[in-house]
């Protein structure tokens, strides 16, 4: 980590460890998904590196830059691939409280394994399931979203293998899947629950503590211009999200082959989220939470331009 994850606003301290049970008692009964939510795009991404195999989430980007480069191509492809420099446990303990979350089953010399993925094969899933939970058991009072939304390789025997192993993690920690309006902070509190699993496949029908995909829309704009990614979030805000679903607003400025192409020198970080950063963050700080208004943010470099405590300020608003 290269930044400082105790975070220092303007006016206060940011306790980035424990800001859900810090959140004033008139947003107890409060739907969560009418709280504002900072999470991180891609997650674990941090976890690739130029040493892991093409992973099959592989974008049309890097399948050009292997036609053009052959094995080289991975120098390049990983510096356009990692989205987070913290790990799992500094994103919680820095306050990010929504992952976003995409796995692949992988056999390595005959033993299959859950990996994370962005365009390269990642760390294995199950250490970083266990680092969530133990800091939960740390932090009774936090909660956290765990958003399974690309899911590769995997047929239903593997998704019930997996499934398997986040009810074996997490445990009675699970809240089962409810309408909207009854799932708040108090209630999960009374009922110890932490974790809101949402995973994006059919197989989630048999399982009563899981969410469908559907419950938490996420219109991604998919460019690599500012000026169009920020036309696209305030014509999906003033739209007016559902009230009865969790909603990602994705300040994600996303390379396309050209991006790459002509900044073969740069990376992710550097020409893009930088430029993309300070941009949303003076968008969203006038915008705020509860219906209609902001819920879940996801952001590349999460400790970029005071990200994590803007969009926990909504919330006092």
């Amino acid at each position: 980590m290269d930044e400082n994850i105790s975070v220092t606003t303007k006016s206060a301290q940011f306790d980035g460890q424990h800001w859900i049970s810090l959140l004033p008692e008139s947003l107890h009964n409060l739907p969560i998904n009418m709280l504002a939510i900072p999470g991180s795009h891609d997650s674990c991404s941090y976890s690739v590196t130029k040493d892991g195999d093409v992973a099959p989430d592989a974008s049309q980007v890097t399948k050009v830059l292997i036609n053009m480069f052959g094995s080289a191509a991975k120098d390049i492809i990983v510096k356009w691939s990692i989205t987070q420099s913290y790990n799992v446990p500094d994103q919680l303990t820095a306050g990010i409280r929504y992952f976003d979350l995409r796995v692949a089953e992988r056999e390595v010399m005959g033993n299959s394994n859950f990996y994370f993925v962005h365009s390269l094969y990642g760390c294995t899933v199950i250490p970083v399931l266990r680092q969530i939970h133990e800091f939960l058991d740390s932090h009774p009072k936090e909660i956290v979203l765990l958003d399974f939304n690309h899911l590769y390789n995997m047929n239903d025997s593997a998704h019930q293998k997996f499934i398997e192993i986040l009810k074996d993690v997490f445990g009675s920690k699970v809240c089962p899947y409810l309408d909207t309006e009854s799932v708040t902070l108090n209630m999960m509190w009374e009922n110890n629950l932490q974790v809101v699993i949402f995973y994006d496949n059919d197989v989630v029908k048999q399982y009563m503590d899981l969410w469908p995909g559907e419950a938490i829309p996420s219109p991604w704009a998919d460019t690599p211009v500012a000026s169009k990614l920020m036309q696209f979030l305030e014509s999906h805000y003033e739209s007016q999200r559902p009230v009865d679903k969790f909603y990602v607003t994705q300040a994600i400025l996303t390379p396309n082959a050209c991006t790459v192409i002509t900044n073969l020198n740069s990376d992710l970080k550097n020409a893009l989220a930088k430029k993309i950063a300070p941009i949303f963050i003076d968008w969203v700080q006038r915008k705020t939470s509860g219906k209609d208004g902001i819920n879940i943010c996801i952001l590349d470099f999460v400790q970029m331009q005071e990200y994590i405590p803007t969009i926990v300020g909504l919330n006092k608003k």
